[in-house]
């Protein structure tokens, strides 16, 4: 037997060293292990033994659990259990609230980037407009999840500023195809009034 190994008293299970002859707890005599090497077994004899054990007795009598201390042991380990558990689950949370606040902030981007780059398109606001509400929702997200400032801050600020963006552009948009119908009306009255002089 190694010296690392750990061994435990036949009689009340309490941990020993691995050289040791005698229970430190209950004074039991220890079974030799294989390989251990043959020590006082030879040289004690069983008065001394019965000696020995005596009075490790008087000094320390061995204990035995009560009911109470079981349930005392049962109740602290179930209590660690919980507060194992509790550290997941925030963990788990906190992980989520760091995946949502990414992902608010990478729509915050696409939403201000989107009706800039994307100009030309006329769908470009409406699709700005709905990535900034969902930043702002991955961001309220990440907030009820636990996780304040850094990325969520951006993606709130990023959802609020590619939605009011993304709303100008689309009103300006609005109003300048109503002023381009308008100019055509116009253009088009104006065209038949002429063509009933002539």
């Amino acid at each position: 037997m190694s010296e690392n190994e750990t061994r435990f008293c036949t009689n009340c299970g309490a941990q020993v060293l691995p050289k040791a002859n005698f229970c430190p707890r209950c004074g039991e005599a220890l079974p030799h292990m294989p390989g251990e090497e043959e020590i006082a077994s030879a040289e004690t004899s069983s008065q001394d033994y019965a000696t020995a054990r005596e009075m490790l007795l008087k000094e320390r009598p061995p204990q035995r659990y009560q009911p109470e201390d079981i349930a005392a042991a049962r109740r602290h380990e179930a209590a660690e259990q919980l507060k194992r558990q509790k550290a997941q689950a925030q963990a788990r949370k906190l992980e989520q609230g760091n995946s949502a606040a990414t992902v608010g902030l990478v729509c915050g981007i696409i939403s201000v980037v989107c009706p800039l780059v994307l100009s030309g398109i006329l769908f470009s606001p409406i699709i700005g407009i709905i990535l900034g509400i969902v930043a702002i929702a991955q961001s309220q997200k990440a907030q009820d999840l636990g996780v304040h400032g850094g990325m969520q801050t951006a993606a709130l600020a990023l959802g609020i500023i590619g939605l009011c963006l993304c709303g100008i552009i689309l009103i300006a948009g609005i109003a300048a195809v109503g002023q381009v119908a308008s100019a055509y009306g116009a253009f088009n009255s104006l065209m038949q009034n002429l063509g009933n002089y002539y």
